[in-house]
């Protein structure tokens, strides 16, 4: 499992890519309660 799939997994959101200044960026939101795992990330 990557890291997208990780933080979708609890209920978050992860985007990477190249930066247009050069380098790479990698931020990440992730839920104070994390989803059950009979929760379903699409009623959120």
């Amino acid at each position: 499992m990557g890291m997208r799939e990780r933080a979708h997994s609890v209920g978050g959101a992860l985007n990477a890519g190249p930066r247009p200044e050069g380098g790479f960026e990698v931020t990440n939101a992730l839920p104070l309660h994390p989803l059950a795992p009979e929760e379903d990330v699409a009623t959120r």
